[in-house]
């Protein structure tokens, strides 16, 4: 709307004829239809910035939440992945050595015994050096890192699953819980028959056979084979027979 100041003389005798009072000026207001629009441009002005300041905030929200719902799919995928990557340990033949042993000694300070055949299952107990367990014949692997897992028998009973990086064959002698040779003065022969030989050495000639539940005497003379994990006991029959009798085929007498 525009104002606009009309001189008196001008236009006095238009208004005489209409019977009016004459004043000393006249405000004449005109409508402009294009000036009309440009106030409320105008007035649009200040509600557009925060208008476009909501935009931005919202412009802003949506990206985070594209992001964060990119970044959480993203993440839901790889766990996917990882499951889906993740399989199962299973069981594997034994070979040559493995069926011919019994027992496995801990190589390292401490080991875990676990509940299942994998560097993830919850552990039972843990393994000192030296400690022997029995070999219950059952070998794993878990295919997500190559690792064997034997199950195998404490001492005291428990039964559980150790990897094969942290153990070497053994012959048992300490099993049982008597490491103290010294002690003994016999020993009894366990199975049928058995071969006293002249070197503590699998592959050494026989000197002689011996039978089950012989008394051998302990002469107190002990060797262990690494080649095979095997302990031999120097011995000596009831006959005066003198040789190496492998622990594998003897108790305590």
């Amino acid at each position: 709307m525009k104002k606009i100041r009309v001189g008196i003389m001008g236009i006095a005798s238009l208004i005489m004829l209409a019977g009016c009072n004459v004043p000393s000026q006249i405000d004449i207001n005109i409508n402009d239809t294009k000036e009309q629009s440009k106030p409320n441009k105008v007035q649009e002005v200040p509600n557009s910035a925060p208008l476009a300041s909501d935009n931005q905030s919202v412009t802003g929200s949506v990206a985070a939440s594209k992001v964060k719902t990119t970044t959480d799919s993203t993440t839901i995928t790889s766990e996917t992945l990882q499951k889906k990557s993740v399989k199962s340990s299973y069981p594997v033949k034994e070979n040559e050595i493995e069926e011919d042993t019994w027992y496995w000694r801990i190589t390292e300070a401490q080991v875990n015994l676990r509940k299942g055949p994998n560097i993830h299952s919850q552990s039972m107990a843990v393994l000192e050096r030296d400690e022997e367990l029995e070999y219950l014949h059952h070998k794993y692997i878990d295919p997500n890192d190559e690792r064997i897992w034997y199950e195998v028998q404490t001492w005291e009973g428990k039964i559980g699953w150790v990897s094969s990086r942290v153990i070497i064959k053994s012959d048992g002698r300490y099993y049982s819980g008597y490491a103290d040779t010294e002690e003994i003065d016999y020993w009894q022969v366990t199975v049928n028959q058995a071969n006293l030989r002249a070197e503590p050495s699998i592959s050494s000639k026989s000197v002689g056979i011996v039978h089950n539940q012989d008394y051998l005497e302990f002469l107190q003379d002990t060797v262990l084979d690494p080649s095979d994990g095997r302990t031999w006991y120097r011995v000596e029959t009831s006959d005066g027979l003198i040789g190496w009798i492998s622990s594998r085929v003897v108790l305590r007498g």
